[in-house]
């Protein structure tokens, strides 16, 4: 996935694979996953994970990497010593030991959905005092939505993005796209608004194109809306694109379809 300027929604895409809800069949003891500690500092742990990312991604954006030492290791392989990536390799750690510590105690709680997730996963940052001082003493506040392309791993990362989108205080449409090929791709470009979106298509035989990415026809087309009801915009780029699979995507990963 490219790098994304992003909110405390890039927890999502840190912590999308484990993280569960409060229903009892995933309690123990009581204690549902929202309130527990082990779900508090996993979160906390990806908090401080992105903030040592971001703290890295600086850092060497501003030294020439031929600077650095460099070793051969126990097998002769060639090691890079960067001597600001202990603070992300610590993170790095401090994660996968929440999550393992997080799995142990609510085994269950891979088979939550994604929209589930999502959801849970929000009420627990918003009601946790430890992750609300996290968030204070890091300083991780909004930020404009980038207007850029950006191709995503899988459909959820992208929903991830989109979740992120919808709760912007300087909300704009977003559209996504899924390709024949598997590729997933999200639009944003400063002619949007929170009303409007556009991207270039074209046709070749019975497929639609975009030229943003030329290699697969798309499979299909959305954007979000605050509502799942169609606009007559909508409407007349349905009638005018025959065969373009057509959809709104509205929070909680829900998507509409409105096109023939």
């Amino acid at each position: 996935m490219k790098t994304q300027k992003i909110t405390i929604a890039i927890l999502f895409i840190v912590l999308l694979g484990v993280i569960g809800c409060n229903n009892s069949e995933f309690s123990e003891n009581g204690t549902s996953i929202e309130e527990s500690n082990e779900m508090e500092e996993y979160i906390i742990a990806g908090l401080e994970f992105y903030d040592a990312a971001k703290s890295f991604e600086n850092s060497i954006a501003k030294v020439d990497m031929s600077s650095f030492e460099t070793k051969l290791d126990s097998h002769g392989n060639m090691l890079i010593i960067i001597p600001f990536a202990e603070d992300l390799e610590k993170a790095t750690k401090s994660i996968n030991e929440k999550k393992q510590a997080l799995i142990k105690k609510f085994p269950k709680i891979k088979k939550m959905k994604c929209s589930e997730r999502l959801n849970h996963l929000n009420n627990c940052i918003q009601n946790s005092i430890p992750v609300g001082l996290t968030i204070s003493r890091l300083k991780i506040n909004d930020t404009p939505i980038t207007r850029t392309e950006d191709t995503y791993s899988s459909e959820q990362d992208a929903f991830v993005y989109l979740e992120q989108c919808l709760a912007s205080s300087d909300y704009v449409e977003v559209i996504l796209v899924v390709f024949d090929d598997g590729t997933v791709m999200t639009h944003v470009d400063g002619t949007h608004t929170a009303h409007k979106s556009n991207i270039p298509l074209n046709k070749n035989g019975s497929e639609w194109y975009t030229s943003l990415y030329n290699s697969s026809p798309i499979d299909f087309l959305a954007h979000t809306h605050k509502s799942s009801e169609p606009s007559s915009t909508d409407i007349e780029v349905a009638e005018s694109h025959p065969g373009l699979e057509l959809y709104i995507y509205t929070s909680g990963g829900h998507l509409t379809k409105f096109s023939d």
